[in-house]
């Protein structure tokens, strides 16, 4: 899955798995990774809002379903960070641990704005 490094006895998840991008470039090509680069980007931030919503409505099975969904689609694309964010989440919203699960949340945004400019970095946003 990601790429790690030890701390001590504890792990840290990197923003990017190069592996998988290099993975998906050489299925893709890079103009194709780059469209969906941008489409996830793009429509992310619409959906971290609809979760936020979700998680004023309490809604424990659609906090834990849309966590899930998001972190197969972040693992998926080699956002191994944002992946073990909507893990947590989800886990929060299993629990129904609301106040956890909006601290996850603010991670979260934190780490899609991280993940931005990582792509940026590596030429495949704008």
């Amino acid at each position: 899955m990601g790429r790690f490094i030890s701390v001590g006895n504890n792990e840290r998840t990197y923003t990017l798995d190069y592996s998988v991008l290099t993975d998906l470039y050489r299925l893709m090509g890079k103009e194709a990774l780059a469209c969906l680069i941008d489409e996830f980007l793009s429509s992310h931030w619409q959906q971290v809002n609809a979760l936020e919503a979700t998680l004023r409505a309490r809604d424990v099975q659609q906090i834990n379903l849309t966590a899930n969904e998001f972190k197969l689609t972040c693992q998926q694309l080699g956002a191994s960070k944002l992946s073990d964010l909507y893990g947590k989440l989800a886990e929060c919203g299993k629990s129904a641990e609301f106040g956890q699960a909006n601290t996850y949340l603010h991670l979260i945004q934190c780490e899609l704005a991280q993940l931005n400019v990582a792509f940026r970095q590596i030429g495949f946003t704008q």
